[in-house]
């Protein structure tokens, strides 16, 4: 659940989570409410906020999932195999900041 909750801007802190909410193109109130119930404890309350954000993506989520991970720092770099071309092609992102490079 630690993970999701990092993944998702849930249980980050708030500039960051901020941050995650745009890379996820999620509303300010989606993401204010989900993380309101995710920090409220217990396990059913947190998997609620988590499938409240997963509720609010729309088409295209698994890109913006990649990208917030990786802001998050929880893999490298997202990238993915064109299909025309055969070639890797990164994804749109930013350098995280440095408290979230990865080691």
């Amino acid at each position: 659940m630690e993970r999701s909750g990092l993944l998702l801007g849930l249980g980050t802190e708030a500039s960051v989570a901020q941050r995650q909410g745009e890379l996820l193109d999620l509303g300010g109130l989606e993401l204010r409410q989900a993380r309101e119930e995710y920090h409220q404890g217990g396990l059913r309350r947190r998997s609620r906020g988590v499938v409240r954000v997963l509720l609010a993506l729309e088409a295209e989520r698994d890109d913006r999932l990649l990208v917030s991970g990786y802001v998050a720092g929880l893999w490298g770099r997202p990238w993915r195999i064109d299909p025309q071309t055969g070639r890797r092609k990164s994804l749109p992102w930013r350098d995280p900041p440095m408290s979230f490079a990865l080691s």
